[in-house]
């Protein structure tokens, strides 16, 4: 069923399919969204204005792909769709590592509700704005179980928790973030 040779045709929207290829990631997108947002609402983390976040990391990455992917296009890699997500990440950790103060009101589903979003918006405008190959459409999902749109969400809110979110064991927490209720284990020395 999940053969990258052969995939059957689902439903195609201009140069953009659903193949059976994409059968994960249209059934792993919905249930990241589905988790992300119902925690992020239990939570009372949840901020209309994270959409307007999503589409302002978005438009130029979309913008940019032509310029990036070159004449020919052979697929979005995971570095072509995800460079916001760790260049923020890589920023981030080094804000913290510098001693300053963690983000407040930014627990790892909510995070994890933008990368998704990210990651989807950015695939179907990439669809769009690159041409694929003649007498070819690009895939929602393409690589099956192996796609980006499968894989990296989980792997990039695991990696937030584990190490740049205040409520993981392995960050270093502040007595500030302490204090604040953002931390559960005061393991660390007093600022």
């Amino acid at each position: 069923m999940f053969s990258p040779d052969s995939p059957l045709l689902l439903l195609q929207i201009g140069n953009l399919a659903i193949t059976s290829n994409s059968i994960p990631s249209v059934l792993a997108i919905p249930a990241y969204l589905v988790v992300c947002i119902g925690l992020t609402v239990k939570n009372k983390v949840f901020r209309w204005s994270d959409f307007g976040l999503v589409l302002l990391a978005a438009l130029p990455q979309v913008l940019l792909m032509p310029w990036v992917a070159g004449g020919t296009p052979s697929a979005f890699s995971i570095f072509m769709l995800a460079w916001p997500i760790m260049g923020f990440m890589a920023g981030y950790g080094a804000w913290r590592l510098a001693g300053n103060k963690p983000l407040q009101g930014w627990p790892w589903y909510r995070f994890g509700l933008l990368i998704t979003l990210l990651l989807v918006v950015v695939d179907v405008g990439g669809a769009f704005m690159l041409s694929p190959a003649p007498g070819k459409i690009w895939q929602l999902g393409g690589a099956g179980f192996r796609d980006a749109l499968v894989c990296a969400p989980p792997f990039f809110m695991l990696t937030f928790y584990l190490y740049l979110d205040c409520r993981s064991p392995l960050v270093f927490c502040s007595k500030r973030c302490r204090s604040a209720n953002r931390c559960f284990y005061p393991r660390v020395q007093a600022d």
